[in-house]
């Protein structure tokens, strides 16, 4: 970036795709960041079933939720997460939840009213934008690049043990890695003169238990 360098659209993995990270990337340092965001956790969400934040209408201004019951919840509750970072806390009145006739869509707990946790609205927007836009056949295409360096950093790895260092300092190990650079370029060439052909995609094994109970 010192140089001028930055691109302005990078591929990352899911390690880099925090909602906090998507904003800051593209603000601070005007890199728009392109990979898959982690999904919804809540139940409703996993199950594909009841109603999940996005069934939620934020008024951003008011500083209120509407469920998708036209009900209201009570003023937005400003606080912070483990990691501390800011989060809003709606939570909806004990009157309107509790003879609600699709209680059971909204919330598990027999007496409590529902509540809705969600990023401030910059964080949030970017996040629910990153969802809607990981579910496009254009995402897709976009992110399926990221398959060559993929590979690439497997075979550092795997091949030539990319991730140690055999000497101390950042010099001789910046030195290394070019080394390992410049080896992995001969064995590819040699592969290539050999006509031998590509590894397909290695599946880990939760990934095939996964496929395998579906």
């Amino acid at each position: 970036m010192e140089k001028g360098l930055a691109p302005t659209t990078q591929l990352v993995d899911m390690g880099y795709t925090s909602a906090e990270e998507l904003v800051r990337s593209r603000s601070e340092r005007g890199i728009t960041l392109v990979g898959p965001v982690r999904a919804a956790q809540h139940w409703q969400a996993k199950e594909g079933q009841g109603y999940d934040l996005s069934a939620f209408t934020l008024d951003w201004v008011a500083q209120t939720t509407t469920c998708p019951q036209g009900k209201r919840s009570g003023p937005w509750k400003h606080e912070h997460d483990r990691a501390g970072h800011p989060q809003i806390q709606a939570l909806f009145h004990e009157t309107d939840c509790g003879p609600c006739a699709v209680r059971a869509h909204c919330t598990r707990s027999a007496k409590a009213p529902r509540q809705v946790t969600f990023h401030p609205q910059a964080v949030q927007e970017m996040l629910q934008a990153a969802r809607v836009q990981q579910q496009t056949a254009e995402f897709k295409q976009v992110i399926a690049a990221r398959a060559g360096i993929e590979g690439t950093m497997s075979q550092g790895v795997r091949a030539f043990e990319l991730r140690q260092s055999r000497n101390v300092g950042l010099t001789k190990t910046h030195l290394q890695h070019i080394w390992i650079a410049l080896a992995m370029n001969v064995v590819r060439l040699v592969a290539w003169w050999r006509g031998e052909g590509r590894a397909q995609t290695r599946v880990s094994p939760f990934a095939a238990l996964a496929l395998s109970t579906t």
